[in-house]
């Protein structure tokens, strides 16, 4: 409950705490995934390593390269222990979506890097991982604008990918088009219901 609560929150908190929610996070994440992670901690993650993961890629306003840290070792974690469910889809698709739902435009990860994440999906069937169809319209979906859009032939790759999954029409058109997210949608990238009357801005 404790990391549910901080994940809802997030979209109100300023770009100091949520790097300090991050610093905290970071070197039970990624303790040996990098040297800027190696601070000593004792112990097991706190309260469960996948609700860590879910509140650490809900802070949109970290740097993009501090998003690029975290979406690599969500992809060591698939790449490893090849779950079928769990976080790890969700996590990659927020980190690296062209459309942050409450973070700023400057902090989106670099189209080059959301292409190796799309690519990854790709790679491991997004049949096969739980919130990979999401992940990659989030990842993949067209904005108009050249500086975050990735490469159309990598969407069309995408889209021929969903399009025969049942329940993934609704990702198929998020990649075909230009059109901002339904309620249902924003939802699922929330990873809570939202309340009746309420939607992201």
């Amino acid at each position: 409950e404790f990391w549910i609560v901080w994940r809802r929150v997030a979209g109100v908190l300023d770009d100091a705490a949520q790097a300090a929610i991050w610093d905290f996070c970071k070197p039970w994440l990624l303790q040996g995934a990098t040297p800027a992670a190696n601070t000593p901690r004792k112990g097991k993650i706190p309260e469960g390593q996948e609700e860590v993961a879910r509140a650490a890629a809900a802070l949109e306003r970290l740097p993009a390269g501090e998003k690029e840290l975290l979406g690599g070792w969500i992809c060591g974690v698939v790449a490893k222990r090849e779950p079928a469910g769990g976080p790890w889809a969700w996590a990659l698709g927020r980190l690296g979506a062209r459309v942050p739902t409450h973070g700023s435009l400057h902090a989106v990860v670099e189209p080059g890097v959301a292409a190796r994440w799309a690519e990854f999906l790709l790679g491991h069937g997004p049949e096969k991982l739980e919130g990979a169809p999401l992940a990659l319209a989030l990842i993949a979906r067209p904005t108009g604008d050249r500086l975050r859009d990735l490469e159309e032939s990598l969407r069309h790759r995408a889209i021929e990918a969903l399009t025969p999954l049942p329940g993934a029409a609704a990702c198929v058109q998020l990649l075909s088009e230009i059109r901002p997210l339904e309620s249902r949608e924003e939802a699922r990238i929330l990873g809570d219901t939202l309340p009746p009357g309420r939607h992201l801005g």
